[in-house]
């Protein structure tokens, strides 16, 4: 089990930064740009390899964290009621467990900066670090099964990428904005997906983290690499960029004048402010935040 007691220090920051992350890496496999991104594992040439991403920004605030965990350890939570940031934060630890225990190393990984206000250290990773990937998978989604196919209007696999994690035990969901949008268009023919990496509540100081479910999808995301290492992966489904709905307008968490994007999804159509989200959202992400799977984002 994940001693999560090691990464207290990204816990309880407010952004997490390449400070936090130097202990985990060497440091001559790690290279970041003027944009904020950080990349592990790049200075090699070596064959096609998977790349994993998580992003370093959360949206809860400037406030003092403390987290612990619920009396029957299985959950962790803030005590002070301000939040963790499991968004994006469980994913980047997350894949920091998997760098630790595959020695071989044998994937690359990209951390990238401000997903949270549009994408906007996605936009700067250049196409020749994604476009020869073997596959990329991002780790921030909610709950703890979910693969998201499609994110924002955007197709990021082909069905039969998606039949795989389904065979894991994963069910497709429907996915808003995350760095895979911004991906997408420069690698084309790389299989990408978005999985869950087991917080709920979201953008919102009552998250938590279901510790079950996230250490059931490293597993899960172990097996899938071990398993294809040898697989030559193509989506060979057409491509079709919807620039309508290519971006958002950037989350602000609080009221704004300017109504015209959905802060999730980037769509202009039906926009409102929704108070239980922190949000603008248009009427589908509405249906979906307001639905069964109370707190749902990504």
């Amino acid at each position: 089990m994940t001693s999560f007691n090691e990464y207290k220090e990204i816990l309880e920051a407010k952004e997490v930064t390449i400070h936090h992350l130097l202990k985990y890496f060497k440091k001559s496999e790690i290279d970041y740009d003027a944009y904020g991104n950080i990349y592990i594992n790049f200075k090699k040439e070596t064959k096609k390899m998977p790349i994993l991403v998580s992003h370093l920004d959360n949206v809860l605030g400037d406030e003092d964290r403390k987290p612990v965990y619920s009396l029957d350890g299985k959950t962790i939570f803030c005590a002070n009621n301000v939040g963790i940031g499991f968004d994006d934060k469980a994913g980047i630890i997350a894949i920091i467990e998997l760098w630790k225990t595959m020695p071989e190393h044998n994937f690359r990984i990209i951390f990238t900066a401000e997903e949270e206000v549009g994408g906007i250290g996605a936009d700067y990773v250049e196409a020749s670090r994604i476009d020869q990937a073997q596959y990329i998978l991002e780790l921030d989604r909610k709950g703890g099964k979910d693969i998201i196919q499609e994110s924002g209007y955007t197709r990021l696999c082909s069905e039969s990428f998606a039949k795989k994690w389904e065979e894991l035990g994963f069910k497709r969901a429907n996915g808003t904005f995350t760095d895979l949008n911004k991906f997408k268009p420069k690698a084309t023919k790389v299989e990408m997906c978005n999985l869950s990496i087991g917080y709920y509540n979201p953008h919102q100081k009552n998250e938590y983290l279901n510790i079950k479910e996230f250490e059931n999808v490293i597993a899960k995301v172990k097996q899938f690499m071990l398993d294809n290492a040898a697989e030559v992966f193509e989506d060979t489904e057409e491509f079709v960029e919807e620039k309508k709905y290519s971006g958002y307008s950037g989350y602000t968490g609080y009221p704004r004048s300017n109504i015209s994007q959905c802060d999730s999804c980037g769509r202009y159509s039906n926009v409102r402010w929704n108070s239980s989200a922190g949000m603008y959202l248009c009427e589908d992400c509405e249906d979906w935040y307001l639905g069964e799977d109370e707190g749902g984002t990504k």
